[in-house]
């Protein structure tokens, strides 16, 4: 857990570093990223977050993603539109862990 927390502060620190350079977070991220996106352990993005996307062998998570996410953890109203591709991305998840079951 430490080193979760060393290595999100390192990157944060590297993203304020380059703010010049980057003025919005990259779209698709590392895990250690993303858990410094949401201020979120590692392992909490890893055991209860979004899925995350895979480029060859890099594991990135999508920033809509993990927007989507943090709503539905704040409860904050999502739209009709929000409403119909949270309930696919639910399905298509829970289709995948029983296909994976078998």
């Amino acid at each position: 857990m430490q080193s979760d927390q060393i290595s999100c502060a390192l990157l944060m620190a590297r993203h304020r570093a380059r703010s010049v350079l980057l003025p919005d977070w990259p779209r698709l991220m590392p895990i250690e990223l993303a858990a410094a996106y949401l201020s979120r352990s590692v392992s909490t993005i890893r055991d209860r977050g979004p899925k995350p996307k895979r480029d060859g062998r890099s594991i990135l998570y999508d920033r809509n993603d993990l927007d989507r996410w943090a709503d539905r953890l704040g409860g904050q109203p999502l739209t009709p539109t929000q409403r119909e591709e949270e309930a696919r991305e639910v399905e298509r998840r829970f289709l995948e862990r029983r296909r994976d079951r078998r």
